[in-house]
């Protein structure tokens, strides 16, 4: 049976919340030595009935898991509302698991997400009383789910985040489309990174170790070290128009580069192993990458002339900038992040801040934060309105953004010190001579 722990005080969020209205959305939490951690209640938006319909449960959740950094997942569905509507919306998430299954496949590679079940966290209007019911991968859409152990928690947990960035460098020359030469590229980026070698701040750390056996500090640095022929091409730092975000690039033919740098954020909870927070930086490269290269994809496709439809939107130019990522406080008391994806082009922020309340099913206003600022002019963008006019607000460490790892492309500093030494001994020689 799985175990699912919830703070007591979230619960009576979510019943004051709710009003005694029926109210659905996800369960967002960790996972730790057998047993689950939910942190943060997301509502779906609401339609004309008082349930979302199957189509409407599976988009919402792309949005959502899309929006989750490393180690952060989706535990399960919850519900709010009498006990007649928790039937019904129980049927209507049976009828779309296999769905939402894929997608935890698709953006969660490193996971063993064949064998995890989809909770169903059920807090009744009648009875005030908390349940929880699991549907297996397999669940079939007359099946009766099972329950689950639903354990209150009266402490908060401490939550630790884990920072790094990794240069890509991707290029493949198939004959296959776009997406599915990406797609493929991708694939063999999420095997290279579950070899790669890493430090945390700097140190040596066996990957057994537990993090509240590191310093304590709120974050951690953690460098990820690839082989010298993946790391991207140097970026002009003193170019005002160089992105450090990953870009699409037609080199010859039916080539296709990405190259850029992606910075990673994660977090872990104290009773997490090491290896368990540089799987969650390793599935935020892949989600990252996937879900930027998936919206410019989309983005073309819309933007395209009628009558083009079925031409590679990405034939018609020969550079295209990914969507940078734009952070917002996901949960307050756990200080975590979420993020948004927005392009060159948005004029400004609101568009970004709209889907974000949309996706939070918020009405309020939601603060981004911008670590990735937008060069003042790119090479090749795609015109659909005028110059972006984002501003370069990158907040430091402190401030609570995801912080920078700083990048361990600076190699060539090894022949200068090289340099310099071997002039210091030509000097004493001299000297001596």
């Amino acid at each position: 049976m799985r175990v699912v722990s919830v703070f007591d005080g979230d619960i009576d969020a979510v019943f004051a919340l709710g009003k005694g209205e029926v109210m659905v959305g996800f369960l967002i939490g960790m996972e730790s030595k057998g047993r689950d951690y939910a942190l943060h209640f997301i509502p779906t938006p609401k339609q004309k009935d008082s349930l979302p319909t199957a189509g409407w449960l599976v988009q919402h959740f792309k949005q959502v898991i899309r929006a989750l950094p490393g180690g952060l997942k989706v535990l399960g569905a919850f519900h709010h509302g009498p006990p007649a509507s928790q039937t019904e919306f129980e049927k209507r998430v049976l009828s779309c698991v296999a769905k939402i299954y894929q997608n935890q496949i698709h953006y969660r590679p490193f996971d063993d997400c064949n064998e995890e079940s989809f909770l169903i966290l059920n807090l009744c209007t009648s009875t005030k009383r908390v349940t929880c019911r699991e549907l297996p991968p397999s669940a079939k859409s007359r099946e009766t789910p099972s329950f689950a152990d639903v354990k209150k928690q009266f402490q908060r947990l401490s939550v630790r985040k884990f920072h790094s960035r990794i240069a890509v460098n991707i290029h493949t020359a198939s004959d296959e489309t776009v997406s599915k030469r990406l797609q493929d590229e991708v694939e063999q980026l999420t095997r290279q990174l579950k070899e790669c070698p890493y430090l945390i701040d700097g140190v040596s750390v066996p990957g057994s170790t537990l993090i509240e056996n590191l310093e304590s500090q709120s974050s951690h640095e953690v460098s990820l070290f690839r082989a010298l022929e993946h790391f991207a091409p140097p970026l002009d730092e003193d170019n005002e128009n160089t992105p450090s975000w990953p870009a699409i690039q037609e080199l010859k033919g039916t080539q296709i580069r990405v190259s850029g740098n992606l910075d990673l954020v994660s977090y872990s909870l104290l009773t997490d192993s090491i290896e368990q927070s540089i799987q969650g930086l390793r599935n935020d490269a892949v989600r990252s990458l996937i879900t930027r290269i998936e919206l410019l994809e989309k983005d073309l496709a819309d933007s395209s002339e009628e009558g083009q439809q079925n031409q590679d939107p990405f034939l018609s130019k020969s550079v295209f900038l990914l969507p940078c990522r734009m952070y917002f406080v996901l949960s307050q008391v756990y200080d975590l992040f979420g993020c948004e994806y927005m392009f060159e082009d948005e004029p400004d922020q609101e568009g970004c801040i709209d889907r974000c309340c949309a996706m939070l099913g918020v009405s309020r206003p939601v603060e981004l934060l911008c670590p990735e600022s937008f060069p003042k002019q790119t090479s090749s963008p795609i015109n659909r309105s005028s110059a972006p006019s984002v501003p370069s607000t990158t907040p430091s460490p402190s401030a609570g953004a995801p912080a920078k790892a700083q990048s361990h492309q600076s190699l060539p500093i090894i022949p200068i010190v090289a340099a310099v030494a071997l002039a210091l001994l030509f000097m004493l020689f001299s000297f001596n001579s």
